[in-house]
């Protein structure tokens, strides 16, 4: 008979006893690895704060990493919670080894045990790593992890009882900053990354978690500074100042961090908002502009095109210049952006203008743009902005197309000239709309 289902039997969400049993199992094995050691001198509540340090240390890089509450394809709630769970209890099995540790103590016993809370843990977190991504295989090492800790938790019942030797030296002082400045430096880096990729929930987890540490880290310096004689007293004080210090300046260093990629974020965010409106902007107003001119294309053709104009161009002994002006007046008045319209003779002399501007009458215009490309074009023709020669003396473009009799001979010019203030309005009024003015 196959023992995997037995083991799997942990985040199957069919086998609540199961899951139940383990769970209750971990937590036993917690509470007899309180009962080791008390808690009576300041020595050991330094080992507590130094442990709940590495707890809370760890504990964030296992959400943060493993994310067994995130949803996976595949994976339902209850195996999450399952996961979640064992993960949350393997950390806190650490934390009681590390406790016991801490404080120094010493035995074969102690060892084996703190060996199968190690390696419970690393399979644990294995095993919610493979679950979570659908790749994990009853055939693995992961089996042979954890029944090396479960002999090893043998091993500690059987071994007969000895004296648990309290640690002593500068190592052993050391072992505690040590293991949680392993745990809570990565910290910093995992803050910024995630700040870098937008991920709050984490950012917040991970600040929040800082924070912890660092309380636990103040009162752990205030608890280490009672010494009892002066000299012993002054020694501890520095060296619990020194480990506070460490703690804040990894409190805010992430903090700093934080606020400069935050900062970051939001200009390139900005940046990217604005590049994105006004390239909304240019692509309507290009759209706007079109259209617009291929309205005035059509509005001069089809001026040009009316018979009642062509025979007030040909009227024999010359233009009837009051028919052209009714023309021109009307032209005028089909569009509200048209500085003026006005139709000029085959050689390029103005016959009538409106609104009427004296100072041109009687004046030629071939050389102009509009007019030579309206005689060389099939169509209306636009020309390239010019200032007019009237007042108000303001940018135009020239829409222009020649008038044809029944041979196809140009006897007239229609023209109009349309504001450049125009399309710079409707610009204007569209960047307000969208934020970019």
């Amino acid at each position: 008979m196959s023992l995997a289902p037995l083991w799997i039997d942990g985040v199957d969400p069919s086998g609540v006893g199961g899951k139940a049993v383990f769970v209750l199992a971990y937590l036993v094995s917690a509470v007899g690895l309180v009962t080791l050691v008390g808690c009576r001198r300041r020595g050991d509540r330094v080992a507590v704060l130094d442990a709940g340090m590495l707890a809370v240390g760890l504990g964030l890089l296992v959400c943060v990493l493993v994310e067994p509450s995130v949803s996976a394809a595949g994976v339902s709630g209850e195996v999450r919670a399952a996961l979640l769970t064992y993960l949350i209890i393997d950390v806190l099995l650490i934390a009681v080894a590390a406790r016991v540790l801490f404080a120094g103590l010493r035995s074969p016993r102690i060892w084996l045990l703190a060996f199968w809370v190690v390696a419970q843990a690393v399979g644990d977190t294995v095993f919610a790593v493979q679950v979570l991504h659908g790749s994990f295989r009853f055939e693995g090492p992961l089996f042979v992890l954890w029944l090396a800790g479960y002999a090893a938790v043998g091993a500690a019942a059987l071994l007969p009882g000895r004296e648990v030797r309290q640690g002593s030296g500068r190592w052993h002082r050391a072992v505690g900053p040590v293991a949680v400045a392993a745990a809570v430096v990565p910290l910093p880096v995992l803050l910024l990354v995630h700040a870098a990729q937008g991920v709050a929930h984490h950012v917040l987890l991970i600040a929040t978690g800082s924070v912890v540490i660092t309380v636990l880290a103040l009162v752990r310096g205030l608890v280490a500074g009672g010494s009892s004689s002066a000299a012993p007293r002054a020694a501890v004080r520095w060296s619990a100042a020194r480990f506070t210090a460490g703690f804040l300046v990894l409190a805010l260093l992430p903090l700093g961090g934080l606020a400069y990629v935050a900062v970051q974020q939001s200009e390139a965010a900005m940046r990217t908002e604005v590049r994105d409106r006004m390239e909304v902007t240019a692509s309507v107003s290009a759209q706007y502009v079109g259209e617009q001119l291929n309205s005035l294309r059509t509005l001069v053709s089809s001026y040009a095109d009316r018979p009642s104009l062509v025979a007030a161009l040909q009227r024999p002994g010359g233009p009837d210049v009051g028919a052209v002006e009714l023309h021109v007046r009307s032209l005028y008045a089909a569009h509200p952006d048209l500085s003026a319209a006005w139709v000029l003779d085959s050689k390029g002399d103005i016959l009538a203008i409106s609104p009427a501007a004296t100072s041109v009458m009687s004046s030629n215009f071939a050389y102009r743009d509009y007019f030579r490309g309206a005689l060389d074009g099939d169509g209306a023709y636009i020309s390239e902005a010019y200032t007019r020669a009237a007042p108000p003396y303001e940018r135009v473009i020239g829409v222009s197309a020649a008038v044809h009799d029944a041979k196809g001979r140009v006897v007239g010019v229609v023209a109009i000239g349309y504001r450049l203030g125009a399309f710079r309005t409707f610009s204007t009024r569209l960047a307000d709309v969208q934020g970019c003015a």
